[in-house]
């Protein structure tokens, strides 16, 4: 079957207004553009019934996620496109899309994509002055020493100096874990405790927003605070604020354990009523210590979408025992 441009039209016409519609509502841009181009009725009669000249071919090959982000064989114009791709059975040309390898800002990359620990060290204020940076997180940045005769050696912190001092924060707990390769766990997350007579809202603004630096305020004899250190692998953390009154911002970002010496060992401090996550991405196990500013509370260990830490027995399995997975 030999496909015509308005037949090609056509068919882009019916994969946007049933599979992708849903998709393309998150770019206003593109979904207006789509109401002009079809009369607004998404009717895909209407592509063959209008005359389109090259200069009008939409591209047919997209995918509706990276939509607003052109790269460079993307903006190949329709006739190209369609001339590159012809070898291709038409099933397969209406399902494929092309990746979108634009980086994104710093900013960008840290709520989606991710970075490594190193540039959220060195791009701090940047980052911060884009509202991209979690207010109450802090990075702790670690040299590890190498003797490649012998091993390495690292300091976690010291009391009452550097990044850990100058929040006044010192663990109660310590403990440490380890992690498959592979493997995750989360999103954990501890609940802030809000004074008596305060509203949450008003809470966290006064503690991260008008007195950032009194931490004095902090209560975090009350409320766990996490201190975390890695010192094998190669750890992917998310962090989700999802405390009242602050913006639903996200930081993803990985961290060296000290076997990968270099800038992007670091320590992560997060704060109560911050959600998150761990996986480990590289291809031996990840060792983390960690420290917390209260001592273990069962109450307190609150889980959002954390399915990934169940290990579910084959159908089969459940099927013949009877049961619930182990």
């Amino acid at each position: 079957m030999v496909w015509t441009e308005n037949q090609r039209l056509m068919r882009m016409n019916v994969l946007v207004c049933g599979i992708a519609r849903e998709k393309l509502e998150k770019y206003p841009a593109m979904l207006a553009h789509l109401h002009q181009s079809t009369s607004g009725d998404c009717n895909p009669a209407h592509a063959l019934t209008q005359d389109r000249g090259a200069a009008n071919i939409r591209p047919l090959f997209f995918n509706p996620d990276t939509m607003g982000k052109p790269t460079d064989q993307a903006s190949d114009s329709g006739n190209n496109n369609h001339q590159r791709w012809r070898g291709l059975k038409p099933s397969a040309q209406a399902a494929l899309e092309l990746r979108d390898y634009s980086a994104g800002s710093p900013a960008e990359q840290l709520a989606t994509t991710g970075l490594e620990v190193g540039r959220l060290i060195s791009g701090r204020k940047e980052l911060e002055a884009a509202d991209a940076w979690i207010p109450g997180v802090e990075i702790v940045p670690r040299t590890i020493y190498q003797q490649r005769h012998r091993g390495f050696f690292g300091e976690f912190a010291r009391q009452e100096q550097g990044v850990v001092g100058r929040l006044g924060l010192w663990p109660r707990q310590w403990a440490s874990a380890r992690m498959f390769a592979g493997t995750a766990k989360g999103f954990h997350i501890h609940p802030p405790a809000i004074p008596d007579g305060e509203q949450p809202e008003a809470w966290f603004r006064r503690l991260f927003i008008d007195e950032p630096d009194n931490v004095a305020l902090r209560p975090y004899d009350r409320e766990q605070w996490d201190v975390m250190f890695f010192i094998q692998g190669m750890i992917e953390m998310l962090l989700v604020d999802e405390r009242a009154g602050l913006p639903r911002r996200v930081m993803r970002f990985v961290i060296f354990g000290d076997d990968l010496p270099g800038a992007n060992n670091a320590g992560v401090v997060i704060p109560a009523g911050v959600a998150h996550a761990l996986h480990c991405t590289s291809s031996g196990d990840c060792i983390m210590v960690y420290g917390t500013s209260t001592t273990f509370d069962p109450l307190a260990e609150g889980r959002i979408a954390s399915g990934i830490e169940t290990k579910h027995l084959p159908d089969d399995w459940r099927a013949f025992i009877g049961g619930e997975d182990a």
